[in-house]
């Protein structure tokens, strides 16, 4: 991959005296924002990103948004559910905080389906799988219609959400 030269002056002029941001300056000369963070921090030089506030409290500490950027915030939000790493938070801290519970029902599907995978037929399945999905329906977590036991393999091709994630 080739360097692409930017000089200091370009950065200082571009950066400080023109108060352009790194986006807009990485968006002109075609390249990543974090290509313009490197060389900034190459050549020593600090964004206000970068410095540090020896002690003193952020600008942005205490401070209220108007109306208009709080509106800019509202539709910049993603869709929790097109998230599979949101997905996968929400199922840990939800769906498994009552433990015992879980563990209980659990071994109760492992004897169930007497350690067998229902696609593959493995004879060591130990995953315990939601059909539909717990993040989405919470209240068929201890469904026993809703779950089925899979060998890992088998689970990680069953689960879109761990598939995005490999």
């Amino acid at each position: 991959m080739k360097r692409i030269n930017i000089p200091k002056s370009f950065l200082q002029n571009e950066y400080f005296q023109k108060q352009k941001s790194m986006q807009q300056i990485a968006n002109e000369i075609g390249v990543n924002m974090y290509t313009i963070l490197r060389r900034m921090k190459e050549y020593g030089l600090k964004g206000e990103s970068q410095k540090r506030y020896n002690g003193k409290k952020c600008y942005w500490y205490g401070k209220k948004h108007n109306s208009k950027a709080k509106e800019k915030m509202s539709k910049a939000k993603i869709n929790p559910l097109d998230d599979p790493i949101h997905i996968l938070r929400l199922i840990k801290s939800n769906s498994i905080g009552n433990y015992s519970k879980w563990q209980t029902f659990r071994k109760k599907i492992l004897k169930r389906d007497n350690y067998q995978c229902r696609l593959c037929g493995d004879k060591n399945a130990k995953d315990v799988h939601h059909i539909k999905p717990k993040v989405i329906y919470p209240e068929l977590f201890l469904d026993e219609d809703n779950v089925i036991l899979l060998c890992k393999s088998c689970h990680m091709r069953s689960d879109p959400y761990i598939i995005i994630l490999i």
